[in-house]
């Protein structure tokens, strides 16, 4: 019975290893990921500064973390996709067209969240 317990702590441990290390390829391989994470990071600092409601932070963070998982999926199909062929190849393409388009469709629908949380908030800070 240990034996098994311990067997599935090990599994698990491995498992976030493994997780955690892909964090780290992704950051350190993929400049779009670095970009996204960095316009995540002034979007959390200006939900501070305006003060959100919780409402509005759901918003932020849920459509910042759907940007960053979409690009994290694009780039593991476009590695799995070179790991098969680098030569031109109709599904290929298409696997690596659609999952760009899923990262284009995250990004716009987190700048139309971004313009309703803050558009009440800068708006009044425009010049008349």
């Amino acid at each position: 019975m240990v034996a098994k317990i311990r067997e599935s702590i090990d599994k698990h441990v491995k498992s976030h290893t493994h997780a955690w290390n892909g964090l780290y390829l992704i950051i350190n391989s993929q400049l779009n990921f670095r970009v996204e994470l960095f316009i995540g990071v002034i979007v959390v600092i200006a939900g501070f500064y305006f003060r959100l409601t919780l409402i509005e932070w759901y918003g932020i963070i849920f459509s910042s973390t759907l940007v960053l998982l979409a690009e994290s999926l694009n780039s593991a199909i476009e590695k799995a996709c070179d790991a098969i062929t680098t030569q031109h190849h109709g599904a290929i393409k298409y696997a690596k067209d659609v999952s760009a388009g899923a990262v284009l469709v995250a990004a716009g629908a987190a700048i139309v969240v971004g313009f309703f949380v803050f558009g009440p908030y800068l708006i009044p800070l425009l010049p008349r």
